[in-house]
């Protein structure tokens, strides 16, 4: 039987990829999943999931630590305000086509 998936969680594989930049950072690491409310030890669990709302914490702490809102998951980085800065040049376009063109 598998196991119930709480509603509002993601799947601990999108962490994984979010804390990349730490990983030869333990303790920044744990000092980071800490503040975020998640616990080290399901990050060794394939199939564990987080709570929504400590995904979004995570998000959050992370901008603020490596002062990168795509998580140096990227060589040029993405400085803090560029994503509300793309949302609010998009959200005038009419209709998706426009808005990817």
């Amino acid at each position: 039987m598998k196991p119930t998936r709480e509603k509002d969680s993601v799947a601990v594989y999108f962490v994984q990829v979010m804390i990349h930049a730490l990983r030869d950072q333990p303790q920044r690491l744990a000092a980071v999943l800490c503040e975020a409310g998640i616990a080290p030890a399901l990050l060794t669990q394939p199939e564990a999931r987080v709570p929504a709302s400590a995904f979004a914490a995570l998000w959050l702490i992370q901008i603020r630590e490596l002062n990168d809102e795509f998580f140096r998951l990227d060589s040029h980085g993405m400085p803090p305000g560029s994503f509300a800065l793309i949302c609010r040049g998009l959200i005038q376009e009419p209709n998706l086509g426009k808005a990817l063109t």
